[in-house]
């Protein structure tokens, strides 16, 4: 999948923008949405809905998500943890 294309001479900088981004999201949810991809080939999308769902549930009971919800209600950064 390609999300963004970027001219050679700003290739490097843009990756690295990219990759400490990524470095501080959320790993747990991170990792649900990688299943969700790995299972959406062989899925029926009732099937695909259904894990969605899921996964959303899952999500909605680790720390990082209780830790995004209170830094956007307390207005900064997040510190996820993986959990």
């Amino acid at each position: 999948m390609v999300a963004e294309v970027f001219a050679e001479e700003e290739f490097n900088s843009k990756s690295m923008e990219i990759l400490e981004k990524m470095a501080n999201m959320p790993t747990a949810a991170i990792k649900l949405t990688k299943k969700a991809f790995a299972n959406s080939y062989n899925n029926t999308l009732k099937e695909q809905l259904e894990l969605e769902a899921d996964l959303q549930q899952e999500a909605a009971g680790t720390e990082d998500f209780i830790e995004g919800v209170n830094a956007f209600l307390q207005k900064r950064k997040p510190e996820y943890k993986g959990k």
